[in-house]
């Protein structure tokens, strides 16, 4: 198992993760979290989509999440939060890593190319 081929990938998906974030909480105000989530999602999902290894896919997903948590002002409590953060963060994740799967998926079900 070579992690060779998503070192590029997963340091564009770093910065990119982390440009969202800066990005997020430099424009668009505190009192509007959703948004902030929602950028971040998005990210997550493109990053995903475009590193091959699922490991590194995870690694980016997670750095997502915590980026995403420390976005979101807790003025209801940590708990709700929390969730309200990560979830919309992890789905955007799992569909852009989903997206990845049924790409490589239908190229394999086509055959060698003749």
């Amino acid at each position: 198992m070579s992690f060779s081929g998503s070192y590029p990938h997963a340091f564009g998906g770093c910065f990119a993760l982390l440009t969202a974030a800066v990005l997020a909480a430099s424009f668009v105000p505190a009192e509007n979290s959703p948004a902030r989530v929602v950028a971040m999602a998005v990210t997550a999902g493109c990053c995903t989509t475009l590193v091959a290894h699922r490991w590194t896919a995870l690694a980016l997903s997670a750095l997502a999440v915590v980026l995403a948590v420390a976005l979101v002002p807790f003025a209801g409590g940590v708990a709700p939060g929390l969730l309200t953060a990560a979830v919309p963060v992890a789905l955007g994740a799992l569909l852009g890593r989903g997206q990845r799967w049924m790409r490589t998926r239908s190229r394999a079900d086509e055959g060698p190319a003749i």
